[in-house]
């Protein structure tokens, strides 16, 4: 995690490979492909996590990203949406904002964001986008 905030890319964490195994197995299992047992199948101790396999739909139970930015930052970003909606602040009259915030998020800090990777991994980019136009949204993340 820690590269890729400091050298950001387009990479997303791999999260477009998860998605496509899954994609895969959920295919391959449809025609009746298996492979070796899982530890989880087989051991005792965890066996219980599939016991309400087919009747619990845990996509339910994920998070979801409201803001097109590192997860880190949401906190942040919420707090502020938070701030300005309550006490109708006006970004004009604002000189600076503070943050205190867990050591590894102090990391997300570029200043001047010139990629799309950049502003996603930059807190006080998205904190500023999301107090002065009250959301982030990826048209906030790419220049035209």
């Amino acid at each position: 995690m820690m590269w890729c905030i400091d050298h950001p890319t387009m990479v997303k964490d791999g999260s477009a490979w998860g998605a496509a195994a899954g994609v895969s197995s959920a295919l391959l299992a449809e025609q009746g492909f298996t492979g070796a047992p899982a530890g989880t199948l087989i051991d005792a101790d965890t066996g219980g996590i599939w016991d309400d396999l087919g009747q619990r739909g845990r996509i339910t139970e994920q998070y979801l990203k409201p803001f097109p930015v590192c997860r880190w930052a949401h906190p942040t970003v919420q707090a502020v949406l938070d701030l300005r909606g309550r006490h109708h602040v006006l970004s004009t009259i604002v000189e600076r904002i503070e943050v205190f915030i867990f050591h590894a998020a102090t990391r997300l800090d570029v200043r001047q964001p010139t990629t799309t990777e950049e502003a996603q991994y930059s807190l006080p980019y998205a904190v500023a986008t999301a107090f002065v136009h009250g959301t982030i949204s990826p048209r906030h993340l790419t220049r035209k």
